[in-house]
């Protein structure tokens, strides 16, 4: 009974390759991607979608964007399926025998994001805007106590500030989640390295967790908001005496640093990882590949295993960014979050998240 089932997963090596001469077990498969439970499979598994088979004689795979082990590659585009070379990929698109939910990956090597997806899957945590697989909402570590103000700028923009003023500034662009995870931590350590900091809140204390409709929450602060709330920030960066600024934005953030570049702001220079600047088409129904072309400043992106392979090297919006200075170092080891919410208690989380912190100063370094 998929009813009973929280996720399936399919294993991969030899056994998929008996597994899909059994008719039970196909017909698992088939329940759970017809009621929506996620079915994960790795490596030589997602053979087992091509020979799972709705009632109208369509493979499971049909229709939907697959990864795996590249010796099946061939029987994964016979059976219908877009194939991706891709650590994992998460397709929760529907198809005319329902809404399934498939996770796929390479090989062992992709194991990290692979289980993260599954967990995602199975916890509902992620929106639209950050892959499958992201890291989940954290509450910063107690034991940390920021050192910078929170006020409110104007009427009702609230504000984190820290650092002394001087020529040079940052703006932190938070996550879909807000303030949580280590940011304040994040401008703290910008601060230290002399730069005055403010991190502006667009959504008023609102985040995406719990919201059933995620593009009607995030539709809910268009450009034009945003638009007012960065003229004011830059306002007051200017009553400072910052002359020089730059942005770095996470998720949500790299889309509002791309946009408000492409939109005549002065920034010298941006900084995203894990970007969601997709948003610009998915929320927004504009054009992200346009929005970069016109952000004429270097920004350095850095994908996670599970971000766009567009905004990774070789990929046609890492190439838009590199002809503006700009350029892509992905980290492929990591899921999207990690920068700023992911497990430091991890060693290879830990070791990233400094990775992704030192690039980012050496980047704001070089041109503010």
């Amino acid at each position: 009974d998929p009813a009973s089932i929280d996720a399936l997963v399919l294993p991969g090596g030899f056994a998929p390759d008996y597994m899909r001469r059994n008719a039970i077990m196909l017909s698992i498969i088939v329940g759970c991607c017809t009621t929506g439970v996620p079915v994960a499979s790795i490596c030589h598994g997602p053979w087992m979608l091509c020979s799972a088979r709705y009632p109208d004689g369509t493979p499971v795979a049909a229709g939907k964007r697959v990864t795996a082990f590249v010796a099946i590659k061939d029987d994964l585009i016979n059976a219908g399926a877009e194939f991706v070379d891709e650590a994992v990929v998460v397709d929760t698109s529907s198809t005319q025998n329902g809404l399934s939910t498939l996770i796929t990956s390479r090989t062992p090597n992709d194991l990290t994001p692979f289980c993260h997806a599954i967990i995602a899957a199975t916890a509902g945590v992620a929106p639209p805007c950050c892959p499958s697989g992201s890291w989940p909402a954290m509450v910063a570590a107690d034991e940390y106590k920021p050192v910078g103000e929170e006020s409110v700028l104007g009427k009702d923009l609230p504000i984190y500030t820290v650092g002394a003023p001087g020529a040079k500034a940052v703006i932190v662009l938070p996550e879909v989640f807000g303030w949580s995870g280590r940011l304040k931590g994040i401008c703290d350590t910008l601060a230290n390295e002399g730069y005055l900091v403010i991190m502006p809140d667009c959504h008023r204390g609102d985040t995406a967790v719990g919201k059933a409709d995620f593009q009607e929450w995030a539709q809910q602060t268009p450009w034009a908001k945003v638009n007012d709330d960065l003229t004011r920030v830059m306002e007051w960066l200017g009553e400072k005496g910052a002359t020089s600024v730059g942005a770095i934005g996470f998720c949500w953030g790299a889309w509002a640093l791309a946009k408000a570049s492409s939109e005549g702001f002065d920034l010298k220079c941006g900084v995203g990882p894990h970007p969601s600047t997709k948003l610009e088409g998915t929320a927004f129904g504009g054009d992200e590949r346009a929005m970069l072309e016109a952000a004429k400043m270097p920004i350095l992106l850095m994908p996670a295993s599970n971000d766009p392979s567009a905004l990774k090297p070789g990929g046609e919006l890492a190439a838009v960014v590199e002809a503006n200075g700009g350029s892509s170092v992905p980290f492929e080891e990591m899921s999207h979050g990690w920068a700023s919410r992911g497990d430091l208690s991890k060693p290879e989380v830990a070791r990233d998240a400094k990775g992704c912190y030192e690039r980012a100063l050496t980047h704001f370094k070089a041109h503010l």
